[in-house]
């Protein structure tokens, strides 16, 4: 029984550290890396295929930005595709609209995590980006007909 309430007590506990974000709205964000109305741009480092391990990319090729709604990314896929175009000759430059952009701060770990959909005719992408006050940044990228990718990187101030 001892045991049991001490258990108990130790998940509580971890429960409260847990870092928690609060929903701010976008023209509340005040960071040298994201100007009002969106305007940002990802470079990626590294990816990191839902497989594992990690692939060291080149600097400067591989981006997301962001200019008001749209979305233009050339981020390298490494993993299992479901349902594939294989006509596609863009070959990993996508380009959508901005979709459900939800805008969130934590407060304790000093991160705003920017998380919104691209919707295409034939896939969708849901991207979450997470950035840091000295403008480094992981990007976690659903896929609807892939496997999930996730890559790291700085934000660019233009």
């Amino acid at each position: 029984m001892k045991s049991t309430i001490v258990y108990f007590v130790f998940f509580f506990a971890m429960l409260g550290c847990g870092s928690s974000y609060q929903v701010i709205q976008l023209e509340a964000l005040h960071s040298p890396w994201v100007k009002s109305p969106l305007n940002l741009k990802f470079e990626a480092r590294n990816a990191y295929p839902f497989a594992g391990g990690i692939i060291n990319l080149s600097s400067g090729y591989y981006s997301l930005e962001i200019s008001g709604d749209t979305v233009n990314f050339h981020l390298p896929f490494y993993g299992r595709a479901y349902m594939a175009d294989m006509n596609d000759q863009r070959y990993n430059v996508e380009a959508g609209l901005l979709k459900d952009l939800k805008v969130k701060q934590n407060v304790s770990k000093k991160s705003t995590l920017l998380s919104f959909d691209v919707k295409k005719e034939n896939e969708t992408f849901s991207f979450e980006l997470e950035f840091w006050e000295d403008g480094s940044a992981y990007l976690n990228l659903n896929f609807m007909h892939r496997s999930n990718m996730a890559y790291d990187g700085d934000l660019i101030a233009e």
